[in-house]
């Protein structure tokens, strides 16, 4: 039986998979078995399983993470009643196992789980690591406390809006990719991802009753925003938001984020925003009442050739854009 073969039984079973990590996603956001996994066994039991996707650009082998997948990285089976000097050298030991079973590549390019917390191996194999925050809210059964959490401004926004506007579920996935790529044009910027990637994400979600599209809309049948929210057996997760503008003085976004954590209530206890480092984002997201959490970018570049092209883009096209001024 081949590694994929295996994986997706084994999807089919194991609970702590994150979802980005599960055969179905992969399938939609990739292409039908159009990426690989790397597994570890022990006693014909897998303990470590790490999804890889490769695609090829101008020539180069680039191990990424396909569209609208924030997350990837490498799972490791939790082992209990272990001291926490056998946890570490287990998972270094795991780790680099799995590193020396990568494919050649010419880049490297994912972002890990805040439940990853050792990338030294990688460290050792010469990659590079730059860390990230999202906003984790845990205990969202009790979601009155939640409200309790916010900032007084954002509590009375939200409970203004939800006189205004009305919550509702299941826009189509032509409606929600409508919806974000006309409010993108309105402030000059183009829709990221292409539509058959997104409906097949988006059908993929709904069968498995893994996701759902929530949006907030007037009597005037304005949408003021929408929310595309995803969950497996340990959270939800916010994948996708649109927000229009020209609406923002209403409080939809504030209503729509607390009417989503309401409503992942019913299938899990934790919310996490998928945090941005962008400051506007990251201000929303920790004015919800989020605990910061810390998550690893890590990268290489092997190809001498790629790395120098990099570096001349980097320092040459962008400082002259006036990026990193």
């Amino acid at each position: 039986m081949d590694n994929l073969t295996k994986y997706k039984a084994f999807c089919d079973v194991e609970d702590t998979l994150p979802i980005y990590s599960t055969y179905w996603w992969l399938d939609a956001v990739c292409g039908t078995n159009n990426w690989n996994v790397l597994i570890i066994e022990r006693d014909n039991k897998i303990i470590a399983s790490w999804p890889i996707y490769i695609k090829k650009k101008l020539g180069f082998r680039m191990i990424t993470s396909p569209l609208l997948t924030p997350i990837l990285g490498i799972w490791l089976k939790d082992l209990p009643n272990i001291s926490l000097t056998n946890k570490i050298s287990h998972e270094i030991e795991i780790c680099n196992e799995l590193i020396d079973m990568l494919p050649k590549h010419d880049f490297f390019f994912q972002r890990f789980g805040y439940q990853f917390t050792n990338w030294l191996p990688f460290y050792w194999h010469h990659y590079k690591q730059q860390t990230h925050y999202s906003y984790v809210i845990n205990n969202i059964k009790d979601y009155e406390h939640v409200l309790k959490g916010y900032p007084q401004e954002k509590r009375r926004k939200i409970r203004r809006a939800a006189e205004l506007l009305s919550i509702k579920y299941d826009l189509s996935a032509h409606q929600f990719y409508e919806f974000h790529t006309k409010i993108l044009q309105q402030i000059g910027k183009t829709i990221s991802y292409p539509f058959a990637i997104f409906e097949r994400l988006y059908n993929a979600l709904y069968k498995h009753n893994a996701g759902r599209v929530i949006y907030a809309v007037d009597k005037d049948g304005n949408i003021h925003a929408a929310l595309f929210i995803a969950w497996d057996k340990m959270s939800a997760y916010g994948i996708l938001s649109a927000i229009d503008r020209n609406f923002g003085s209403v409080g939809g976004a504030s209503l729509l984020a607390f009417e989503a954590i309401k409503m992942a209530s019913s299938f899990v206890d934790t919310f996490d925003f998928e945090g941005s480092m962008i400051p506007k984002v990251e201000e929303v997201n920790r004015r919800s009442g989020g605990i910061q959490t810390p998550f690893f970018e890590i990268s290489k570049t092997p190809s001498k050739i790629l790395s120098l092209g990099l570096f001349l883009f980097k320092n040459l096209y962008l400082k002259r854009k006036g990026f990193f001024q």
